[in-house]
């Protein structure tokens, strides 16, 4: 405790000496850093200001000029319309009206024109149509002006034919001509009928306020204020940043020398560029074209400095005024100053902590010496076992992990070679590369751990495998090996047993597979027996053997039920069923042709179970054999089977409730010792000879799949018996089995998709003795084509037969979804050989039909067609 207050608490001197010298260098560094960061920031923003203020310039000249490209183009394209030559040639009532007809026409899709124009040759407007309420309106010809002489339309007079005059915004809001309510800019154009004459003009009037919308669309993020400037100095622009159009369609223009002053007179000399006054940042540019009275074009070569009042359109001009460039500095110095406190303030409780720290540092290095003893204890007290050796690979320090490990006491070993514990004479080389690292010379010796694995030898004898981790420590003028050494004998078996889980994996693969291809050359052999079987003329004797090869591929259809247990396809195909029959079938087949003898006690109010019959027959067996396997000679296998009533079976996991079935199946073997019982259920794990320890693996899968338990009693040399737990159905009713319909029934045209050449043509067959017509498609893309097509003529099929595994990408699912895109109301049955598939499971819920599962025979194919057609 003492300590500690010296530590924590003593030494303020000290801490205040060591805190100035830290303190003071670098406040002072980062007080420059400040000044030079702050005037660094000023010059940035301003330069980003500039940038963005000439790129709001070029981008509002770019919008301005595209827009006048697209006027200029709507002016032309009006000049060449065919009812307009035909109107010059005759201008009866007809030829106006379908000129006037289009025009309006053209007004009410463009809608950014506030009234179109045509004046012909003696000044006399003939034309005229207004957008009033965004609806164009031809303006009565009683109020139509003559003899026009205004600028617009004397120099549109003289242009050539394709020129085009562009006038500034006009600066009165009315006139005696047009009434207009707002500034606009008029296009002229003029009209040239078919001999080449001149006829007159159009003129398309576009309002200011359009264009200078579109020039604050493209800078709504600019501080500055936008203006466009005649050369007689009349503007009309924004008032302030977050005008947004509305407001000019009453503004009129006014002298820009009031908002600029004397820099207007610099502008106009130039063509574009950047001024720095007193009133604020000015970003210009020039915008043309323009042509004078006579039609010339003003070029921008002849706006110079010797003449700067030739007519040129307008001045777009930015102005940032200077009171918001002087916020710039003050923001920044405020974000600097507030920067500096910040770290000023961090460096400051920063040196106090390194000051305390440093004088703290120094004490505890005392503190560590005073508390040798503890560390020792540590040492101890460790878990795994901590070595250290000199350079001769003598045993300097021993723990007693290290002793309850390798059951040498530390006087035993200290002073003594440790390859003789560490690593017996085979694994000797080992030990030598890795200790040869550490007798380097101290400049080049490492220091960085190395962790390997070896082998431990025991006093008595016994090797084992251990994880070494090295590396090196100074003691005086010489390197030490120091290692912590840990038994790694629990890791190899879990390393073990989860390669044997991937060998299990594998199987599981390999065996759905084959399963897969065994059923599929299952549904030819058995699709063959029956058709040969209906064939007439046959012997007796053929028709018996026939039979036999039909019970044999049953048999063998049983056999893939088996393989499939091991895939993750195996999924059971529930159905309600009375277990007894089941049971007995089970236990006759396996101890058939056995000395030992059954005796077999199940009620008659067993509750029914929703199972897989096939697979819940296959646990009865493994778990027979596994008995007649544990029974020496002659035994007796009793099965017994009760109804547990919710709650009533401590054996079953708290999780599950309801009723349920037991079947225990107990025999008077050699029983299981009890260091096996916790893995008997595991892959490949066998106490016999010539067993494959995968019987009662299968089982527990099984049961698992279907919501049971299973447990297991045993004493050594006393029997075993297993008891499965199997949830009871929620209906206790046995499904009825429907009457087969005799005959063939109605007759309807089926799609067979399948990739197997044999079973597409055996199901043909088969459909076509039931009566049915079929069509076949050996690949998803084949059927979707065919069903479009058939559906598309008129002639559809009735139903599909489609192959859940299909090559190419495109399965039978996939090809389900793809014909119902077409169909909705399709009527498609999923086939596979994966019996146990999900999808074959709940077909339902795939939107499928019905299922049938190869191989399968022409009863059960006529009574899943009879199912889902008729």
């Amino acid at each position: 405790m003492d300590v500690f207050k010296k530590v924590f608490f003593g030494g303020w001197k000290d801490i205040a000496f060591r805190f100035f010298r830290i303190f003071l260098p670098l406040a002072i560094f980062f007080g420059s850093l400040t000044v030079l960061f702050y005037y660094k920031d000023v010059q940035t923003e301003l330069l980003s200001v500039k940038k963005a203020e000439y790129y709001k310039i070029s981008s509002q000249v770019e919008a301005i000029n595209s827009k006048f490209e697209s006027i200029i183009t709507d002016l032309q394209f009006l000049t060449l319309q065919s009812e307009l030559l035909e109107y010059l040639e005759d201008s009866n009532s007809l030829r106006f009206a379908s000129l006037t007809k289009e025009l309006e026409l053209f007004a009410s899709i463009k809608e950014i024109y506030a009234q179109i124009q045509f004046i012909d040759r003696d000044g006399n407007e003939k034309i005229r149509i207004s957008l009033e309420n965004g609806s164009p309106k031809i303006v009565d010809e009683s109020i139509l002006i003559e003899n026009i002489r205004h600028e617009y339309f004397t120099a549109a007079q003289h242009l050539s034919q394709g020129s085009v005059y562009i006038s500034p915004f006009n600066p009165m809001r009315s006139n005696s001509i047009d009434n207009m309510a707002a500034p606009v800019i008029r296009f002229s154009g003029p009209v040239i009928d078919r001999n080449n004459e001149h006829r007159g003009v159009f003129v398309l009037s576009h309002p200011v306020t359009f264009l200078l919308k579109d020039m604050q669309s493209v800078s709504r993020h600019s501080q500055g204020l936008s203006f466009l400037v005649n050369n007689k100095g009349e503007y009309l622009g924004s008032q302030d940043g977050d005008s947004t159009g509305a407001d000019l369609q009453d503004m009129v223009p006014t002298n820009i020398e009031e908002v600029l002053g004397d820099a207007w007179q610099q502008i106009r000399q130039q063509e574009s560029g950047q001024l720095s006054t007193s009133k604020g940042l000015i970003t210009f540019s020039t915008i043309y074209p323009l042509q004078d009275e006579n039609g010339t074009n003003i070029e921008k070569s002849t706006v110079t400095s010797t003449n700067p009042d030739k007519p040129y359109l307008w001045k777009a001009i930015s102005f940032v005024p200077q009171h918001i460039l002087g916020e710039w500095p003050e923001k920044i110095l405020g974000r600097i100053l507030l920067l500096y406190s910040v770290c000023i303030i961090i460096i400051g409780i920063s040196s106090f902590l390194l000051a305390r720290t440093s004088l703290r540092r120094q004490r505890a290095e005392q503190a560590m010496r005073e508390n040798e003893e503890e560390l020792r204890a540590i040492n101890e007290a460790a878990a795994n076992a901590i070595i250290a050796i000199d350079n001769n690979k003598n045993v300097l320090h021993w723990n007693p992990a290290a002793e309850r490990l390798f059951q040498y006491t530390a006087t035993e070993v200290v002073d003594k070679p440790i390859t003789s514990i560490i690593s017996p004479p085979k694994h000797q080389s080992s030990f030598t590369k890795i200790s040869r690292k550490f007798k380097l010379p101290a400049e080049t010796a490492s220091m960085e751990a190395k962790t390997i694995e070896l082998y431990g030898y025991k006093k008595d004898g016994t090797e084992f495998p251990v994880e070494v981790s090295f590396s090196a420590f100074k003691k005086g003028d010489q390197w030490h090996t120091v290692g912590i050494i840990r038994d790694i004998s629990a890791r190899r078996m879990m390393e073990k047993e989860v390669l044997r889980a991937n060998k299990f994996e594998s199987l599981g693969v390999l065996s759905s597979g084959i399963a897969h291809d065994f059923n599929n050359l299952l549904t030819a052999i058995i699709g063959n027996i029956n058709l040969v079987r209906k064939l007439s003329g046959i012997p007796p004797d053929s028709i018996e053997l026939l039979k036999n090869a039909e019970k044999a591929s049953r048999r063998a259809k049983a056999l893939t039920q088996q393989l499939l247990t091991f895939s993750k396809e195996g999924m059971p195909i529930r159905k309600t069923t009375a277990i007894t029959k089941l049971i007995h079938d089970a236990v006759e087949f396996t101890l058939h042709g056995s000395t030992i003898v059954s005796s077999i006690d199940i009620p008659e109010d067993l509750f029914l179970v929703d199972i897989d019959a096939g697979q819940i027959g296959q646990v009865i067996q493994n778990l027979v054999t596994n008995s007649r396997q544990a029974i020496k000679g002659a035994g007796v296998i009793h099965i017994r089977c009760r109804n547990i009533v919710d709650g009533e079976a401590r054996q079953l996991p708290a999780k599950l409730s309801g009723n349920y079935i037991a079947i225990t199946v107990r025999d008077n073997g050699r029983g299981i010792a009890p260091k096996d019982q916790s893995r008997i259920f595991d892959p490949y794990f066998t106490t016999r000879e010539n067993g494959s320890g995968l019987g009662l693996t299968i089982a527990h899968s099984i049961i698992q799949r279907h919501d049971g338990h299973i447990t297991v009693e045993s004493e050594e040399n006393k029997g075993a018996s297993f008891t499965v737990y199997l949830p009871a159905a929620v209906d206790q009713h046995l499904p009825k089995e429907e009457e087969k319909k005799g005959g063939k029934g109605k007759s309807f045209k089926i799609m067979v998709v399948d990739s197997e050449d044999m079973l597409l043509s055996i199901a043909g067959r088969m459909l076509v003795h039931l009566g049915h017509e079929c069509v076949c498609a050996k690949s998803a893309r084949e059927a979707l084509d065919t069903y479009k097509h058939l559906w598309k003529t008129g002639s559809p099929v009735d139903g599909v037969i489609v192959d859940l595994t299909l090559p190419g990408g495109m399965g039978g699912k996939e090809t389900a979804g793809a014909i119902f895109d077409i169909n909705s109301e399709a009527r498609i049955i999923v086939s596979s050989g994966y019996a146990n598939d999900p999808v074959m499971v709940d077909f339902d819920e795939y939107g499928f039909c019905a299922a049938i599962a190869k191989p399968f025979d022409m009863d059960e194919l006529a009574e899943v067609i009879e199912t889902v057609l008729e």
